[in-house]
């Protein structure tokens, strides 16, 4: 099947069933070609009729190639989330309004709020084909969906990241491109806070290849000047960590086995007792797996055993830096697999975040 189709709401309804087998479905815009793997099933009177969010696309005329014929239509209504609701959804806790959300992902602060990106496939509730989709809010209750801001294209799909604003309003976003056998470390920049990120899938990678499955890349501000980047470079447990002083190039400086943990790295400043003349550094990994270190010339010197920050369905978690200098930190909540024969409409979701600082406890930095 090929077709063109104006993209006049924004969204597309496409028929989705867990039992189909995946397929490629490929959208044509403006020379850029996005391919996303979905369970597309029109024939099957089953199938959940899912908006797939396009609003990238608003305007314009796209191309449609498909290995099976579907009929074309706009969700008029767009993404109207009430279709989706269920008795098991929470109502506090931040969900996918369809589909599977997991890591939390670019998280930074401006003058509207927090800004906050998840894991996100939306044709399916279950790992896989990950997007990033963006939300605001200033308590954790309320949100300003902004929709998905990063597509898989040829450098795969888009895997956990992070981000940095930088003094003059540019925020800089940092992820991998995840396309096996090969993954990759890219880079997108937005001028507008965060709305529309600007990739190039033609660009070399930010980062020399270091191992196949390399992921994660999480930056911070080094509180005496530059910006440190820590990665998950291989399995089971090898991570390393760059510096760079522009947050566009970054050389590494550590690598090192961290026993208990893997991807979705964190490694930030807090200062001991709250004070700021007494700044270590937590290095932590995706299981909550803690230590705290001195960072001497790029490298961690650790100080403390390995300490669990965080433990049960909790996984790779994410903090920021607030505006009055806190830290905070969200973590994706795992969901049990659902039933073989069920169709749910969304797993996982989003902790709300709590303030992490540093304190001495029995003699030794203890995360809080």
């Amino acid at each position: 099947m090929k077709t063109s189709w104006k993209c006049e709401t924004g969204y597309l309804l496409l028929p989705i069933s867990r039992t189909a087998e995946r397929v490629d479905l490929s959208f044509r815009a403006d020379g850029e070609v996005r391919t996303v793997p979905l369970r597309l099933a029109p024939s099957d009177p089953s199938a959940l009729w899912i908006p797939y969010d396009l609003r990238a696309y608003l305007g314009k005329t796209v191309k449609i190639e498909s290995p099976i014929d579907f009929p074309i239509m706009d969700a008029s209504c767009g993404a109207r989330y009430a279709d989706f609701e269920d008795s098991m959804r929470p109502r506090l806790h931040l969900t996918a309004p369809f589909g599977w959300l997991n890591d939390p992902n670019g998280m930074f602060f401006d003058e509207n709020g927090l800004h906050i990106y998840y894991q996100y496939n939306p044709l399916a509730a279950e790992s896989g084909n990950q997007h990033w989709r963006h939300l605001v809010t200033k308590d954790f209750l309320t949100f300003t969906d902004l929709g998905i801001v990063l597509f898989p294209d040829k450098t795969g799909a888009k895997f956990s990241g992070s981000a940095y604003r930088a003094d003059d309003g540019t925020v800089c976003f940092y992820f991998t491109g995840a396309k096996p056998p090969l993954f990759t470390q890219r880079l997108a920049v937005s001028h507008d806070g965060g709305r529309t990120l600007v990739t190039d899938p033609d660009a070399p990678p930010l980062l020399p290849l270091a191992f196949s499955r390399t992921r994660d890349p999480k930056v911070e501000r080094d509180p005496r000047g530059g910006y440190v980047m820590s990665l998950f470079l291989d399995e089971p447990d090898l991570f390393a960590l760059y510096r760079s002083d522009d947050l566009y190039h970054f050389t590494e400086t550590d690598r090192f086995r961290y026993e208990g943990d893997r991807e979705c790295p964190a490694c930030f400043s807090l200062p001991l007792d709250g004070d700021p003349s007494n700044p270590l550094w937590v290095f932590m990994g995706a299981n909550g797996v803690y230590r705290v270190a001195r960072l001497e010339s790029g490298r961690l010197a650790f100080i403390t055993p390995p300490r669990k920050a965080f433990d049960g369905n909790l996984y790779a978690g994410q903090s920021c830096e607030t505006p009055d200098g806190r830290r905070l930190h969200v973590s994706w909540m795992r969901y049990p697999e659902p039933p073989k024969d069920g169709q749910p409409l969304w797993r996982g979701s989003l902790t709300f975040p709590c303030e992490l600082t540093l304190e001495t406890e029995d003699g030794l930095p203890t995360l809080c």
